[in-house]
């Protein structure tokens, strides 16, 4: 029942206090509608101002629900990349092992090594939902993704950092032709490698022991023949052809295993061990930085939630408030009406004793009696 209607029925709830008559009824009904003209107006005074109040309130929450949806999804992404990054520092680990035996079988962990890589990268490329914060911008650009998360209704933004942890590189050759893995046994030589203008048809492999119609690599396998660690030039074989060209890595800065001499050397088991286990470190102080990231997000969402919950809460008691306020006036009013028909009871009354007195008086005299149902 509405306030309105609660009003109305303590009104009608109340009845009649006098006896029935037609000019009785007449004046009690022009009071009774009075009266409801009169809480029906003060009710609709009331009722714009607190649908103002709860308008208030619901447009704003409209507006920070909107938000809230965007940062409960960064929280989801930023979580993913947590356990994501957990994942690829168990991967780097398991690296460390291979190289720990590499000198006893180069063949299997050198296999086994770019195994490994291949699974770190569709790691990081696989990452779930519109941020990924373990990728890079692209393969020719290093940088960590980052990204604008809109926080508050007012349009303030947060950076969410990224972490680039795929293990990728790149060999720019002596001819200015760069040389890019496909990470999974393939590399190929391009003229630019943004626009994918290849400099060869060829598909060269990466793997050890490269077999015609194996994926998409042909016999002709790419060959370390030298490496300077500290300048990161490279010399290699693909072929029958040889090149020289300078290593530049990105994210973990692990290369696959051809650039380490497939382990043949000690030199390129100690360069790879070098290069896993700064890796390693790299990938705890991620995870450490990931986590710090999603708590903070997480503090966001938390305030902005309380934030919705607070605006919820005004908006009923709002409501309550109307409702209180009008049950008020409505008892006021009834109060009010109740004298009013009392009055109009008595003096009723008083003019049917006045009649049954002065009766006897007025006998039948037409003139008379009318002049005293006027006056009294």
């Amino acid at each position: 029942m509405s306030a309105d209607q609660v009003s109305l029925s303590i009104l009608q709830g109340s009845g009649s206090v006098y006896g029935s008559g037609s000019m009785q009824d007449v004046i009690y009904d022009r009071i009774s509608q009075q009266y409801q003209d009169r809480i029906e107006k003060a009710s609709e005074a009331r009722k714009e101002v607190y649908d103002s109040k709860a308008k208030y309130y619901e447009t704003q929450n409209e507006k920070l629900m909107l938000v809230s949806g965007g940062i409960k999804n960064a929280v989801d992404n930023v979580s993913s990349a947590v356990d994501s990054a957990k994942k690829i520092k168990d991967m780097i680990f398991d690296l460390k092992v291979y190289l720990e035996s590499a000198d006893k079988d180069s063949t299997y962990y050198a296999q086994e090594f770019d195994k490994k890589l291949a699974a770190i990268y569709e790691e990081v490329q696989n990452a779930d939902g519109v941020y990924n914060l373990l990728g890079a911008k692209s393969r020719t650009n290093y940088e960590s993704n980052e990204y604008d998360l809109q926080i508050d209704e007012k349009g303030t933004t947060v950076t969410l950092q990224g972490y680039n942890m795929s293990s990728d590189y790149m060999v720019t050759d002596s001819d200015g032709k760069y040389w890019v893995a496909d990470m999974y046994g393939g590399i190929k030589r391009y003229d630019n490698y943004s626009s994918g203008d290849l400099a060869d048809e060829t598909t060269y492999s990466t793997v050890q022991a490269a077999a015609a119609g194996s994926g998409s690599a042909t016999s002709k396998v790419i060959t370390r023949t030298d490496t300077n660690y500290s300048s990161s030039s490279v010399s290699f074989d693909v072929g029958g052809s040889s090149y020289t060209g300078t290593v530049s890595k990105g994210g973990l800065e692990i290369g696959q295993s051809w650039l380490y001499g497939r382990f043949s050397d000690v030199d390129g088991i100690a360069q790879a061990t070098e290069d896993v286990n700064d890796a390693l470190e790299d990938a705890e102080l991620i995870v450490t930085q990931l986590t710090a990231q999603k708590a903070t997000i997480e503090g966001e969402y938390n305030s902005l939630t309380n934030t919705i919950g607070e605006n919820q809460s005004a908006m009923n008691s709002a409501m309550i408030a109307q409702m209180e306020e009008e049950y008020d006036f409505a008892l006021k009013m009834r109060t009010e009406y109740q004298g009013v028909i009392t009055s109009i009871a008595s003096m009723a009354q008083t003019q049917g004793q006045y009649g049954q007195i002065f009766g006897s008086i007025l006998g039948d005299n037409p003139l008379t009696n009318y002049m005293f149902d006027q006056t009294a």
